[in-house]
């Protein structure tokens, strides 16, 4: 009935996952509902606060995204600066780059001090595939001014100096940005999360959820939980669970792969830096050096709102790769798997209230790994504390994602994006 992780770089490389299953009647203040990392943050911050919390997981802890990822860490948003001042004001859009920076620097010290070995690396280079040299700079200089980022523009000789290929005609770099092993950095929370006093069950699925009383009441395979309040943080996978975020919901599915060992022909051929690297294209590539002194390379990419079939995951990838470094065409690919990331039609993080029992903490597709901490403290305060930061994110709603015709509108997105940005790379 539960399914155990993807066969994955990280599940061939992580910790034991050892927690038990929820049985019997239950009472706690707050039940958290999903183990990843956005559900695993909720529960660590609102249990460092004096909550009582119990987290359920249908699979295993990281089973979904938090545990199949590139491992990027950085700040930012999915939508632009000018949509966020459009939609909530300059101030709020600053106070939410606030939340997130923060954020940022709390995944940091976290996985920085981890008892787990997460792979830390820092930095970060986001390959530009046309010519943007006329533009970057100063874009940068004016984000390093407002928002207190430390971007640097490398000009296409720098670039290509480090990167061996003809595809980056530049790129910025971030040091604030970093890169580790997502699953044992989510097993690590959630190993901080029962230090805390959360109780954290696995191939627990909640059944059914009944917030219609004084208390909500979630029905797992072998017993109820009767909480004052409910934390959905259930991602992609949420399904039918419940309705009204279940319709807000739309799963996109992403790609990743692991090469074969490359020896000398990493530094020799592909790159001398250990940097996580990313495209600027809406359906981007990203990929980094594994740093485990394997030689090998994790290239993920592509979004697609209908998935591909496990068994053509690789060959789709290693085009892709292919296409930066074509010399690579006689290396081997060791393994290949997908997951699901949530979107919403807005496009931001789904952070907020149904009700004064249901909450929900999801939406992070496109955001990376440092938005789930911040949804998780931005809840816990809220919960905790009585905070309304919570409201910057509900103003964005919870949007019907239009059930059946929701995918086909938004592989349609893609394709259109798609196309525009090969129209940018063969303009140059």
């Amino acid at each position: 009935m539960f399914e155990n992780y993807v066969e994955s770089y990280y599940s061939q490389t992580c910790v034991s996952s050892d927690y038990p299953v929820q049985e019997g009647d239950q009472s706690i203040d707050i039940c958290v509902i999903g183990g990843g990392l956005a559900g695993l943050n909720t529960a660590l911050g609102l249990a460092q606060r004096g909550k009582s919390v119990i987290l359920i997981e249908a699979n295993k802890i990281g089973w979904g995204a938090s545990g199949r990822n590139g491992g990027f860490v950085s700040g930012g948003f999915n939508r632009d600066k000018d949509f966020l001042i459009r939609k909530i004001g300059h101030d709020n859009m600053m106070a939410m780059h606030k939340l997130d920076q923060d954020a940022l620097n709390l995944v940091r010290e976290r996985a920085s001090n981890a008892e787990i070995d997460c792979q830390v690396v820092h930095g970060n280079i986001e390959g530009y595939l046309w010519d943007q040299s006329q533009t970057a700079p100063q874009e940068l200089v004016k984000s390093n001014e407002e928002f207190g980022t430390n971007y640097e523009y490398w000009d296409i000789g720098k670039t290509q100096h480090h990167y061996k290929t003809k595809a980056y005609k530049g790129a910025r770099f971030n040091p604030d940005a970093f890169h580790f092993h997502p699953l044992n950095y989510s097993l690590n929370i959630a190993q901080l999360a029962k230090k805390a006093g959360v109780e954290i069950y696995q191939d627990s699925p909640a059944l059914k959820i009944n917030d219609k009383g004084g208390q909500v009441i979630v029905e797992t395979p072998k017993g109820k939980i009767k909480s004052n309040q409910i934390v959905l943080t259930c991602s992609g996978y949420i399904k039918n669970l419940y309705p009204k975020l279940s319709q807000a919901t739309m799963p996109i599915t992403t790609y990743v792969l692991v090469t074969e060992p490359l020896g000398d022909r990493l530094q020799e051929t592909v790159t001398d830096l250990a940097y996580s690297v990313i495209d600027e294209r809406i359906s981007c590539d990203y990929w980094r050096p594994i740093p485990d002194r394997s030689t090998r390379i994790l290239w993920g990419g592509r979004i697609t709102a209908f998935p591909v079939a496990p068994h053509k995951v690789a060959e789709i990838m290693r085009k892709s790769m292919l296409r930066v470094y074509p010399h690579l065409a006689d290396v081997k690919i060791e393994t290949s798997w997908s997951g699901k990331m949530a979107y919403a039609s807005h496009r931001m993080p789904m952070i907020g209230k149904i009700n004064d029992q249901v909450w929900y903490n999801t939406g992070f597709g496109g955001h990376g790994m440092a938005a789930t901490t911040m949804g998780g403290e931005v809840i816990a305060r809220a919960l905790s504390e009585g905070s309304e930061d919570y409201k910057l994110f509900q103003t964005f709603g919870l949007p019907y994602a239009g059930s059946f015709l929701g995918p086909v509108a938004a592989q349609a997105y893609y394709v259109m994006k798609y196309l525009q940005d090969e129209y940018k790379i063969w303009r140059g």
